[in-house]
């Protein structure tokens, strides 16, 4: 139910369990920094239904990280990762094939709060990690919490507990 384009996330992986072909169309959409796949098959008797449940939210750190970059010009820093809160976000899955409702599947991923980052040349990093001079951030780069998903809430059903 989740998958990166970060190196070391999982990838995406799915197993076509309906005895026919599959046609997989995907594109993205550089300015509204979405990416689609649509999937096409012979259609079965299948039902899938998603609810979600997003929790234990946790602000972005307020305190930025400074990392030492000898190509970052004496004096200056650059922002390479910005602050985002914290969160876990439950997925339910519950498919209905030939009529037959089975339990729903939770799928969980956790995402940790995350600080800005800067680089700052390693001449101008003093001993407490910051830089030797007051670094100018860009005024929107105060933390911030993450906003929840872009998805209406729905009634969350109340699954069994699932094994793994």
């Amino acid at each position: 139910m989740d998958a990166t384009i970060f190196t070391g996330g999982p990838d995406l992986k799915f197993k076509n369990d309906t005895g026919h072909w599959l046609l997989l169309q995907s594109w993205s959409n550089p300015k509204t920094h979405v990416a689609q796949v649509e999937i096409y098959g012979t259609k079965l008797d299948r039902k899938v239904d998603f609810s979600q449940r997003v929790y234990d939210r946790v602000p972005a750190p307020g305190e930025p990280v400074y990392v030492a970059d000898a190509k970052t010009p004496r004096g200056s820093t650059h922002q390479t990762d910005t602050a985002r809160g914290g969160m876990t976000i439950d997925i339910y899955r519950t498919i209905t094939e030939n009529g037959v409702k089975r339990q729903p599947e939770l799928f969980r991923t956790k995402f940790r709060a995350w600080p800005n980052i800067y680089t700052v040349n390693p001449a101008d990093l003093g001993a407490d990690g910051k830089p030797h001079f007051e670094p100018v951030a860009p005024p929107d780069a105060a933390a911030q919490p993450t906003p929840a998903p872009d998805q209406t809430p729905v009634e969350q059903p109340t699954p069994a507990p699932v094994n793994g």
